[in-house]
């Protein structure tokens, strides 16, 4: 596994749960390291060898962690396998503060589509379709001017540690079944749970409209529902009092989702950096999740390469100014 790295306090700890270990994903643990930003490895020793279930294995690993965790700082969880990072620890920290509101928040990553089930009506919110109550929300807010991305991407999530503990014990006390299970619908009156999303469930997935609908059992990003569902459940004030609130970054301050945004992307290889043309944001974070995981390895070759020029350019700049350093000295008898 990729080495552990301390965290001072009141600094930045991202948090991965990986049980592969250091692959061909590991782009994100160079890029962390490069930035000096602390990272915690892990994953739960009864799931070694086991395949990946998403938050049903994450759920637990990050309760450990963060009971473990010093309250002063900031965690950043971000999926191991597809994310890259582009930004400094004081950036990183600096977002994040501007985002959150008050300490009783999780900041979420945002997209441009809803999964599961888009375009589905199965998914259901108290008698409207999901994608509906969405777009209700959408349309009240001013972010959507500039950015489309309006629906919650778990590939980040960014709280003070007792916040997001008291996050999953809140969706665990609304939501029982979760992490095993979460809702798919949400009846109008009553606020039950009519059918749920699982491993184990049969759920239609539109993958290509013009073929109709899939009928999928157990696919991957099922345990996503929970955090939508969640998300209403908020915006339409039925969450108790001590649950913290979800705040999405849909400028991508943050964490940039880049399905369906390769066309929006501005790189800028002298920096190391990629801006969101739609909102100008520099994103700290560039997520190639699900279906856009192709994109992850133009995202490596491009920061592999300009890192290396970069690290080049600075030894170049050291060198230099060591060498000005001797000529001076020979000339006025002091040291380098």
């Amino acid at each position: 596994m990729p080495c552990v790295q301390g965290s001072e306090r009141g600094s930045v700890n991202v948090l991965v749960y990986d049980s592969a270990g250091e692959g061909d994903h590991a782009i994100l643990y160079h890029s962390l390291h490069y930035h000096n930003v602390s990272v915690r490895v892990g994953s739960l020793a009864s799931r070694q060898g086991q395949p990946y279930r998403g938050y049903q294995d994450r759920t637990p690993w990050l309760h450990r962690e963060l009971s473990n965790t010093d309250a002063s700082q900031v965690v950043m969880h971000v999926d191991a396998r597809d994310t890259l990072c582009l930004c400094n620890r004081d950036e990183l920290r600096s977002k994040y503060t501007a985002l959150a509101q008050g300490r009783n928040t999780v900041v979420v990553a945002a997209e441009p589509f809803l999964w599961p089930d888009e375009g589905s009506a199965h998914a259901a919110y108290r008698g409207k379709s999901l994608l509906s109550a969405y777009g209700t929300i959408s349309n009240s807010s001013a972010a959507s001017a500039t950015s489309k991305m309006t629906y919650i991407n778990t590939g980040l999530l960014a709280a003070r540690p007792r916040a997001l503990m008291h996050f999953f014990e809140c969706v665990r006390r609304i939501f029982p079944q979760f992490p095993d299970a979460c809702p798919r619908e949400i009846a109008p009156r009553t606020g039950a749970i009519v059918t749920s999303y699982s491993e184990h469930a049969r759920y239609n997935f539109t993958k290509n409209w013009w073929h109709g609908p899939l009928q999928m059992k157990g696919w991957w990003g099922w345990d996503q529902a929970c955090f939508h569902m969640y998300h209403m459940e908020q915006v339409s004030g039925r969450l108790p009092g001590w649950c913290p609130s979800l705040v999405l970054d849909t400028q991508a301050e943050l964490m940039l989702s880049m399905g369906k945004q390769a066309r929006q992307l501005q790189w800028h290889n002298e920096k190391l950096r990629v801006q969101y043309k739609p909102t100008g944001a520099w994103p700290c974070f560039m997520h190639a999740g699900g279906p856009y995981k192709h994109l992850l390895s133009k995202l490596k070759r491009w920061w592999t390469r300009n890192a290396q020029s970069e690290h080049q350019r600075l030894q170049t700049r050291l060198l230099k100014a060591k060498v000005e350093c001797i000529m001076k000295s020979k000339s006025d008898a002091t040291g380098c």
